[in-house]
């Protein structure tokens, strides 16, 4: 498992990203100080406006597994004493436990007590472009890369991942018992997973401002592709319908490994590119440029979506496809599942795969 799965593994695997609904007070992607409480993704992200927690970000990708990713923790400035060191304890020794890859101790305030996987929750807050990175692809997406580009002048424009890390203190180890969870399908609170001894039944909100979490720190992730891998098989086969599942994770594969030139060329018979364009709430789609490294938008004529229907393919990699037949459906058959992915346009796809992947996010 890559380095940044795994400590995302240690988050996510039986607690689930909170999908409840966006909190109409959060603060925007570009006010920095407010996202010291909760991270909010209203709006574009932007490289030079990203939510913040005031401090350095610490690279945690120093070897093979993870190039690139990067940890800005929180400092707690605005918890009482006793809070805050309770939190940076759990802090420090979870970015140990990354580090080594142990564990075993991950999640222990400074008094020993055990905060487990119940306790942690985490949100993507999105994508955004950072031209002046210094992560350079290594090998393809499905070998440790995935959001650089295969330019030949050095120069890349890598696709990055945000998302945030939580802790419930008020957690009395009692497991999922605790806590009601949003039906993302009926639009209401389910306490029916509510069974503590204690009659504790906490919301898992963490992306609300008035929630029992507290954010431990934000991660940027350049290798969105095996981050995605790693995200469907240890959380979205939870979450998800069977037939959003399949759509998924058999188009893990249709976005581009960093900027791609298209086998066709504009109205004007120049060179065309293309690579993931975010967009803003955190959503993702396909974006047309005019530079290897896709960092100037192509404004012409041609409309992206459709280029990218029709053309934008090479032997290696396709567009979007309804076909759910992929590495999620052991069927082998074309049912849709009710999901009318099948019929569906590449517009629609995107759709989707957007709604699909919004139950992280809010």
């Amino acid at each position: 498992i890559m380095f940044a799965a795994a400590a995302a593994a240690a988050i996510l695997s039986s607690a689930a990203a909170s999908a409840s609904p966006v909190d109409g007070a959060g603060t925007g992607a570009s006010s920095s100080s407010a996202t010291r409480d909760m991270p909010s993704i209203k709006g574009l992200l932007d490289k030079n406006n990203l939510p913040t927690t005031g401090q350095d970000w610490i690279s945690l990708g120093g070897d093979k597994s993870a190039p690139g990713l990067e940890y800005q923790p929180n400092e707690f400035d605005d918890e009482d004493p006793a809070t805050a060191r309770r939190l940076r304890a759990i802090r420090d020794r979870a970015l140990l436990s990354w580090g080594t890859k142990d564990y075993s101790n991950q999640f222990i305030d400074g008094g020993e007590t055990y905060y487990d996987e119940y306790s942690q929750a985490w949100r993507l807050l999105g994508f955004y472009i950072d031209c002046d990175s210094p992560y350079e692809r290594e090998g393809d997406c499905d070998g440790g890369g995935g959001g650089g580009n295969d330019n030949d002048e050095g120069e890349n424009c890598p696709r990055y991942l945000l998302w945030a890390a939580y802790v419930d203190l008020d957690y009395q180890g009692e497991g999922i018992g605790e806590y009601q969870f949003f039906d993302r399908h009926t639009g209401k609170w389910d306490t029916s997973s509510c069974i503590s001894e204690n009659g504790r039944c906490a919301k898992y909100d963490c992306h609300l401002s008035e929630s029992n979490f507290k954010l431990l720190g934000l991660f940027k992730e350049p290798n969105y592709h095996e981050w995605m891998e790693q995200l469907y098989k240890h959380e979205g086969v939870c979450v998800w319908t069977e037939a959003e599942y399949s759509f998924m994770q058999s188009n893990r594969d249709a976005w581009p490994c960093g900027c791609t030139q298209a086998d066709q060329t504009d109205e004007n018979g120049n060179t065309i590119y293309y690579d993931v364009k975010p967009l803003p709430e955190g959503r993702m789609t396909f974006g047309l440029y005019t530079d290897a490294t896709c960092s100037t938008e192509y404004s012409g004529v041609m409309d992206p979506i459709n280029f990218i229907g029709d053309f934008g393919v090479d032997d290696n990699r396709r567009h979007l496809d309804g076909d759910d037949e992929g590495e999620g459906d052991d069927n082998d058959n074309n049912d849709d599942g009710g999901g009318n992915y099948n019929t569906a346009t590449l517009e629609e796809l995107l759709e989707s795969w957007n709604d699909a992947f919004d139950i992280f996010k809010k």
